[in-house]
């Protein structure tokens, strides 16, 4: 039996992912001379090409604005879940076993991203995404 309110939270699923990632994407449109330009050193540095770094703004603006509305959920979310494998494999790589001064684990943040967003890629959006009628939801 399925409950009632798991639509609901899938809702609260979509819109905190994609929320809070939008704000990380924001960032991007408002320095991308710091933001964007660093994502490429940092790619170099991992002999991958800087242009992939074009990428955060798919990841970060465009899958978590679909995810929020709940539009083909289960293509945008893998996006989401990429790009924070990608930030796993380039930057917090050294940070895994470290805590931050606060107690806090330093990838909390990442990992919450990414499993939340695998979540909605085995769920779907649920009944109140913008497509809850295509196979994408």
């Amino acid at each position: 039996m399925i409950s009632k309110n798991l639509n609901t939270g899938l809702l609260l699923l979509r819109v905190t992912i994609g929320g809070l990632m939008l704000f990380h994407g924001i960032r991007k449109i408002e320095k991308p001379e710091k933001t964007i330009n660093h994502i490429k050193d940092v790619l170099e540095k991992k002999n991958l090409p800087p242009a992939l770094a074009n990428g955060a703004y798919v990841g970060e603006i465009l899958s978590p604005m679909m995810v929020m509305i709940g539009y083909r959920t289960r293509l945008f979310a893998p996006i989401i879940a990429f790009d924070m494998l990608m930030t796993f494999y380039t930057v917090n790589y050294k940070k895994i076993n470290q805590r931050k001064d606060n107690g806090a684990w330093s990838v909390e943040v990442p990992v919450f991203f990414l499993i939340g967003s695998t979540i909605l890629v085995f769920t779907g959006g649920g009944a109140y995404a913008l497509s809850n009628k295509s196979e994408w939801d």
